[in-house]
């Protein structure tokens, strides 16, 4: 029931004060009469958290009562997020860890389990991902590397494809045998590969934009 839901809420959010969380403040109204929960308030000053936590986890189980569930600092810049199969896979400026593979099976205890370097250094702007493979778009290079994360711990590159710009943005379409590409490519801003074989990725079309503007 919605009760038994909030009960567990108030629950999670006593565990979390134990831990160090602080709740602004917390009130419901609920009407026994209606099948529903009117909620006054129930928001978590972030700020007052951790103020230093780059990924912040938000419990939206009841979506009009989004509540704080967990943070970690992974001391550098977030660009973009995939989550698949209780793992957040995270797009960062870290010249070390472009993707960064974060356990949030539990919100609470969410901790850093792995990652990929991307060669060269280029930062890593945004994220893709399905089944056992995450694609990793970067900047300045241009490059978009196939990883696979049977073992969360431990990406693997399986493949890899030079867009010759910035990748902007990235979608998978068609069950995930092709990529769209946002890229900012004069001649090709959105361009498209097909990833039927992981480890060669290839081109098949372009689109350009006249007047030479970039994606997002």
């Amino acid at each position: 029931s919605y009760t038994d839901k909030i009960e567990a809420r108030l629950k999670n959010i006593e565990t979390g004060v134990k831990a160090g969380f602080k709740p602004a403040s917390t009130a419901s109204i609920i009407d026994p009469s209606k099948d529903y929960i009117d909620f006054i308030e129930k928001t978590i000053d972030l700020n007052k958290i951790k103020s230093m936590d780059e990924l912040i986890i938000v419990d939206v189980s009841l979506p009009l009562s989004p509540l704080f569930a967990g943070s970690l600092n992974l001391g550098t810049t977030i660009h973009a997020i995939v989550v698949m199969n209780g793992y957040a896979y995270v797009a960062t400026d870290d010249n070390a860890r472009e993707l960064t593979v974060i356990d949030v099976l539990n919100p609470q205890t969410a901790a850093m389990i792995g990652w990929f370097n991307s060669p060269g250094g280029a930062n890593g702007d945004t994220v893709a991902g399905f089944g056992a493979t995450v694609i990793l778009g970067t900047l300045a290079t241009g490059d978009f590397h196939v990883i696979n994360v049977s073992d969360p711990s431990f990406p693997v590159e399986i493949g890899y494809y030079n867009a010759s710009d910035d990748i902007r943005d990235i979608a998978l379409g068609n069950r995930n045998r092709y990529v769209f590409l946002a890229t900012d490519a004069n001649n090709a801003e959105l361009q498209i590969v097909d990833i039927f074989i992981l480890s060669t990725p290839v081109r098949i079309g372009t689109f350009n934009i006249t007047g030479s503007n970039d994606l997002n």
